[in-house]
């Protein structure tokens, strides 16, 4: 980020952008956001799963468990055009970014049958180094959290 003029605090300000565009449910950037009642946003795919185990009386938000109502799930138009534009920024060509995971999720991908793949570095909470990474956001499209391909 240097490289491009951007100090520590615009790499501070990406870091803090990319928090502000991650769901809380599967830690990966948000696809389909959707907000709720409550304000929080969540993926689509993520919030249907998370709220399919559940009564439909019992829906809260899985972020503050206030009671939410599940035909009220509204598009947040803003924030996917805030993760569009995020992912259109340029880049250096290695970005090291920083992904974090829940300890269940970087303890399940760290056994032997999931290795990273060659060029990656480290599984879960981890710095991954990717010699094709285009912009700040490139870990979450290898694999990661939802087991995309890279």
């Amino acid at each position: 980020l240097e490289q491009r003029g951007l100090g520590p605090t615009s790499e501070g300000m990406l870091k803090r952008l990319q928090e502000d565009i991650t769901c809380s449910i599967c830690l990966d950037i948000l696809e389909d956001p959707i907000s709720i009642e409550c304000g929080h946003n969540f993926c689509r795919g993520c919030l249907s799963a998370h709220w399919s185990g559940v009564s439909a009386w019992g829906s809260q938000c899985p972020e503050c468990r206030a009671p939410c109502s599940r035909d009220r799930m509204t598009p947040d138009t803003r924030v996917k055009s805030l993760v569009e534009k995020i992912r259109d920024l340029p880049c250096k060509e290695t970005l090291t970014a920083t992904v974090t995971a829940s300890s269940e999720v970087g303890a399940a991908m760290a056994g032997p049958e999931m290795q990273p793949p060659l060029g990656w570095g480290s599984w879960g909470t981890a710095t991954w180094l990717h010699p094709t990474a285009q912009h700040p956001l490139a870990p979450h499209w290898g694999p990661g959290v939802r087991g995309k391909a890279g």
